[in-house]
């Protein structure tokens, strides 16, 4: 079996993966600067044993290291936990991915990543969404398969964080299915701006960006993907025609792992 690690800003993702590719289990951990590789790794095993596995099942891992206060940390508790160095995502692992930017070298482990998983479940040209706890990221592959870049906003789990710490009367909440557009008290109108303003924001970018890499009639030939932590509540009211996926990232990295391999 193949443990696949994101180490976010925010949040850790781990799969675990069969020599088929097939997912058999993930879970999500609190990703925190003062966390110890001895914390992380008691976390790996309550994790292995809870879906009924052994640390000394697991054959191989791969590590990307987003948020890499952490990361050094969690390589450290995969050795401990299961006696594996994990493979790191980063300059010089073979991806297949023709990377079209200024330092290619400067592009996110996890964006390599879910770029891998997009490109090998779908034929470009594609978009992808990346609604995260942190970051709402948008990359584009073309119509020949490469990376041609993105663009980067706040996160709507960050923009309420930010709402709610910098103003007095504005409530600490989760994000919300909103109840209507207008909303009739506090608790509704931030709910309804950062749910429809994410919504609102995803498709003008999307429309946009579609416009950029395919003109009509092939425009309708590109395909929207959507992923990360917080797009299950934004996704129902985004208004155009997308695919969630919420394995892209797990499922990249396992792909990598196999690419990258020893025979």
């Amino acid at each position: 079996m193949i443990l696949a690690v994101n180490v976010g800003n925010a949040l850790i993702s781990v799969g675990l993966y069969d020599k088929d590719g097939k997912q058999l289990a993930k879970t999500l951990f609190s990703s925190l600067a003062h966390t110890t590789s001895h914390e992380y790794s008691y976390k790996l095993r309550c994790f292995l044993r809870f879906e009924g596995w052994e640390p000394t099942q697991i054959e191989g891992a791969i590590l990307s290291p987003v948020n890499p206060l952490s990361s050094a940390a969690v390589a450290e508790a995969i050795r401990l936990t299961c006696g594996k160095t994990p493979l790191q995502v980063g300059p010089g692992i073979r991806t297949g991915l023709d990377i079209l930017l200024k330092d290619p070298a400067s592009l996110g482990a996890d964006v390599v990543a879910m770029s891998v998983a997009a490109l090998h479940k779908h034929k470009p040209p594609l978009i992808i969404v990346v609604i995260g706890a942190i970051a709402m990221v948008f990359f584009v592959t073309n119509e020949r398969g490469q990376y041609v870049g993105g663009a980067i906003a706040p996160s709507p789990r960050l923009s309420l964080t930010a709402l709610s710490d910098s103003a007095a009367s504005l409530p600490a909440m989760a994000i919300e299915a909103p109840t209507r557009l207008i909303g009739t008290d506090t608790r509704e109108a931030l709910n309804s701006g950062i749910v429809f303003g994410a919504a609102a924001m995803i498709k003008g970018m999307v429309e946009m960006m579609v416009d950029k890499i395919a003109l009509p009639p092939h425009n309708s030939n590109v395909k929207i993907v959507v992923t990360g932590s917080v797009a299950p509540a934004i996704v129902p009211y985004i208004g155009i025609e997308v695919e969630q996926d919420a394995d892209l990232l797990l499922d990249g990295l396992n792909l990598l792992y196999n690419r990258n391999r020893r025979k």
